[in-house]
């Protein structure tokens, strides 16, 4: 093997060591490092969650010109990927029928092994019945890959762990212990109807307590008015009885006052008139 291809593939082991991508580890077996072993970790959320798969790669002596060639040891039920563990991706193919480039690297290419666990490709797949199944019996195909993943991707004693916590949950859903689905089950929003029914009481209490207090304070005026009016009685009789007398004082004085004009004018005139005669009569005697 060349140098060219030890001193790329011993760096990117250097790489894998130091920031593992997530779920992948990668170790070399033996004193070369064209031998190579993986571990894929199950996606959570799929049918292989809790699964350990391994993998075999060897790296060809002209990586990265060439693709590594991969294969699953671990066995799979995957559209994708067939009995004896070899791969369907267009990755790992040369061009132009595949999309293999020198740049990508082999932490690149477990990531994309990863990734199809979590989302396999049915339309281009190498087991055909697993791949119709996938797109016609979606449940079919899930329950039997669960099965083959704790059957051959788990070990014995994580496999008792899952074991007993399935049989913990379901022996509480059957005695009623309070787990986490009941807590969201009391949690549960209230239904409208029963919203609709409160509301309409609290309002009907609201009405009932208003209707209270109003009349409450209907009585509370009715004893305030009645004692106003007594008082209000005696001031509008004593007012009346000063304002008519006032009135009627008042209405003297102004005739007095008018008598007393009309009788000045009377007599103002009456001398005017006794003077104008004295003139006339004196004029007369002059005359004579």
């Amino acid at each position: 093997m060349n140098t060219a291809c030890i001193q790329r593939i011993s760096k990117e082991l250097k790489m894998l060591s130091l920031e593992p991508p997530e779920g992948i580890s990668v170790w070399v077996i033996g004193s070369e490092v064209t031998q190579l072993e993986a571990s894929i970790k199950g996606p959570k959320g799929t049918s292989y969650e809790d699964g350990q798969f391994k993998l075999t790669i060897q790296i060809p002596n002209r990586y990265p010109f060439e693709p590594p060639k991969i294969k699953f040891l671990t066995k799979i039920y995957h559209p994708n990927i067939d009995s004896s563990g070899r791969i369907c991706l267009d990755t790992l193919k040369l061009p132009p029928m595949g999309g293999w480039k020198p740049v990508i690297s082999l932490g690149s290419i477990l990531q994309m092994i990863r990734l199809l666990l979590e989302e396999p490709n049915p339309h281009d797949g190498l087991m055909a019945g697993i791949s119709q199944e996938y797109i016609q019996n979606r449940r079919q195909f899930e329950k039997k890959a669960r099965e083959t993943t704790l059957k051959y991707a788990v070990d014995s004693q994580s496999l008792k762990v899952v074991k007993t916590f399935n049989k913990e949950l379901k022996n509480r859903e059957n005695s009623g212990y309070p787990n986490i689905n009941n807590q969201r089950k009391r949690k549960q929003p209230i239904p409208k109807e029963n919203k609709t029914k409160n509301f309409g009481k609290q309002k009907e209490e609201e009405k009932l307590k208003k209707k209270k207090k109003y009349n409450d304070k209907i009585k509370d005026s009715d004893s305030d008015d009645d004692s106003d009016d007594d008082s209000d009685d005696d001031s509008d009789d004593d007012s009346d009885d000063d304002s008519s007398e006032d009135s009627d004082d008042s209405d003297g004085d102004s005739n007095e006052n008018n008598k007393k004009t009309t009788t000045n004018t009377i007599n103002s005139n009456i001398k005017k008139k006794k003077r104008l005669n004295t003139q006339i009569i004196l004029i007369d005697e002059d005359k004579n």
